[in-house]
C-alpha cells in the first residue's frame, strides 16, 4: 500500500497529495515492526547485538531525509518520493525473500537453549532412583550412541 499510495502522491497535487503522504505513515507503521521481527528472527543468543543494530539501521532514517531534502531542494516533491518508494519496494521484497529463500537457514537454528536445564527421561530417572551410578553411566553411553 505504501507503493501505490507514493505513486499516487507523485501523481496529484494540493490536499489530495498530502492525504496520500498521511496514508503512506499509517500503512508504514505496520511494516517497520514486521520488518523488525523478521530480522531479529534466527539470532539465538544474538538477539540483544542485533536488536541494537537494527535500532541503529532505523536511527539512520537521517540520511535518508536529508536526501529527500536535497531533491526536493534541486526538483521538487514528486520526484523526491521516488527515494522513500523505493526503500517501500525493498521492504516489501525482503519478507518473501527471507520466507522463500532463506527459510531453512533462518529456521535451521531458531531454539535457544540458553538458561534451560535439560530435562532426564524416564530411564535416566529410573537409574538415578536405584541409585547404580555404572547404570547411569551405561545409559547415557547407549543415548550417546
Amino acid at each position: 500500500m505504501c507503493i501505490s499510495f507514493a505513486i499516487a502522491a507523485m501523481n496529484t497535487v494540493g490536499a489530495t497529495s498530502i492525504s496520500l503522504l498521511i496514508m503512506i505513515f499509517a500503512f508504514e507503521s505496520c511494516w517497520s515492526a514486521t520488518i523488525f521481527t523478521m530480522l531479529l528472527r534466527g539470532l539465538e543468543r544474538h538477539t540483544k547485538q542485533g536488536g541494537s543494530f537494527l535500532v541503529s539501521i532505523i536511527s539512520s532514517d537521517v540520511v535518508l531525509r536529508v536526501m529527500i531534502g536535497a531533491v526536493l531542494n534541486n526538483r521538487n516533491a514528486h520526484i523526491a518520493m521516488v527515494i522513500p518508494m523505493t526503500r517501500y519496494i525493498l521492504a516489501f521484497n525482503f519478507p518473501i525473500y527471507v520466507n522463500i529463500f532463506q527459510r531453512q537457514n533462518m529456521d535451521s537454528h531458531r531454539e535457544a537453549n540458553v538458561g534451560i536445564v535439560p530435562v532426564p527421561n524416564e530411564m535416566e530417572l529410573e537409574l538415578a532412583r536405584e541409585g547404580s551410578t555404572d547404570q547411569v553411566e551405561r545409559a547415557t553411553e547407549v543415548a550417546d550412541k
